[in-house]
């Protein structure tokens, strides 16, 4: 029956597959640098920046879609997430107002299966996160589980006797979910467990056939989670998707901010599960501090080559303190694909700046730099060993040795870039990002090193290559 419903879906999107056999269009890792991602046989960087998570919800999902495109994006992120206003649930209610979680709600999986295929329609690749952490918090301020079909109280399937959630459960961050806890290896919750699996069986029943498609098991799951949780579902997956004959890319968000932190080695060390990392967490960090933790994850990752995403990242004046300011997303955003991420993403207002004006410059800007210089090719220099005179925040680079270098400057900046290893002819260029708009270049004899100052105020990126 499975594969039944696979094909049927296989065969509402062969309209517009490309007649290239279906493996080598899935997205996957480079085969030339595993660090960053191919679509459709080509190297791709994923660039984001859209208002919402759960954007297969939004009633004008294919206007957001079409000024994505227009911006230069081609990434977005889709948490399957029900708890804003105006959103559906995946199941079917029943006449006295709870849900029957035997039954779908059709409106749900058509408003994911259309999303689905307008970002196919576009080359939008889709990061589709299984379970919204977040739509089963209690807290005060966020009582989404007193309102989540999950609930005991909330579905005719199943109450406090049948299975081992609790109706009250608080901070989930805190208070372990038992939810999250089902597994047989864990709590062993048989009922919920079945229709744990019955869910995601519904999810890939539409989404496997998709080449576009990313998933993540959770998002921000805490510490106090065994990372079973995660492992199991990534096997899932792969199991399931072994039994259509296709391969997906699997991936755990984990809530904890230092991405040396112990809870990221269930991903770092745990490539047969996880074959991309998701480094979202490391944009609590600012300035220096942001660029050694993306740095210690790239290190992390050199024993097993796997693609780096950021497919949230914070920063908003309007937003929660604990976001930072404007200036710290766009900041991130560009240490970000300097420091070797293959997916960019700025985060929904009001904790990021994604769908923005501001964003949306940020990210055209981002796509005019790379016909100048081969990023899938490009080294981080973490340790700031191209520089002299370098200041705190005051400048990044990446190179590619013997060839090419970019440095960013967050704002106004002076320092020395060593170009001992360029040619003796270079060729500099800046980047006007504000404006979206590259300077003429300038031609000269290779100095060793070069003073590089920015022509004004603003994000700049200096691009500096050998010259033709």
């Amino acid at each position: 029956m499975r594969l039944f419903v696979l094909l049927l879906a296989f065969l509402m999107i062969s309209g517009c597959m490309s007649k290239m056999p279906a493996e080598l269009a899935r997205i996957q890792p480079f085969e030339e640098n595993p660090r960053y991602w191919q679509y459709k046989n080509e190297p791709i960087l994923l660039l984001g920046s859209t208002t919402d998570d759960n954007l297969f919800q939004h009633k004008n999902v294919d206007r957001e879609l079409d000024e994505l495109v227009s911006a230069g994006g081609n990434y977005i992120r889709c948490t399957l997430s029900s708890r804003d206003s105006e959103n559906v649930q995946p199941f079917k209610k029943t006449a006295d107002g709870r849900y029957d979680l035997d039954q779908w709600h059709v409106e749900f999986w058509e408003r994911l299966r259309h999303c689905l295929q307008a970002c196919y329609k576009r080359d939008i690749i889709v990061q589709i996160e299984l379970w919204a952490f977040h739509d089963f918090n209690q807290k005060s301020e966020t009582p989404h589980w007193d309102n989540n079909p999950w609930h005991p109280d909330n579905n005719i399937n199943y109450d406090t006797t049948q299975t081992q959630l609790e109706r009250h459960v608080g901070h989930i961050g805190n208070n372990p979910h038992n939810f999250f806890l089902s597994l047989p290896s864990l709590n062993n919750d048989s009922l919920l467990f079945t229709y744990q699996k019955q869910f995601i069986d519904k999810v890939l029943s539409i989404s496997l056939p998709f080449p576009n498609v990313l998933y993540c098991i959770t998002n921000e799951i805490h510490p106090v989670y065994p990372p079973e949780w995660g492992w199991f579902w990534s096997d899932y997956l792969r199991a399931r998707a072994d039994e259509a004959d296709v391969t997906i890319n699997c991936t755990e968000m984990f809530w904890q901010v230092d991405l040396t932190h112990p809870q990221h080695h269930a991903s770092y060390q745990h490539p047969e599960n996880y074959n991309f990392f998701e480094a979202s967490q490391s944009s609590f960090q600012k300035g220096d501090e942001h660029w050694r933790h993306i740095g210690a994850a790239y290190q992390a990752l050199s024993a097993h080559l796997r693609p780096m995403n950021c497919v949230k990242i914070y920063g908003a004046n309007n937003g929660p303190d604990w976001c930072g300011s404007d200036r710290d997303g766009l900041e991130r955003f560009w240490r970000s694909i300097l420091g070797g991420a293959a997916g960019c993403r700025l985060h929904r207002p009001p904790y990021g700046l994604g769908g923005t004006a501001t964003g949306k410059i940020h990210l055209s800007a981002a796509r005019l730099l790379l016909p100048h210089y081969d990023i899938y090719n490009s080294i981080p220099d973490y340790k700031y060993n191209q520089f002299t005179h370098r200041h705190e925040n005051e400048a990044f680079c990446a190179i590619i040795t013997g060839s090419a270098k970019i440095v960013f400057f967050p704002k106004a900046g002076d320092v020395q870039l060593n170009v001992c290893d360029l040619a003796d002819s270079i060729r500099v260029q800046w980047l006007d990002i504000n404006h979206t708009r590259w300077y003429k270049p300038v031609v000269s004899k290779n100095p060793g090193w070069l003073d590089l100052q920015t022509p004004g105020d603003g994000y700049w990126i200096a691009c500096i290559k050998n010259r033709r």
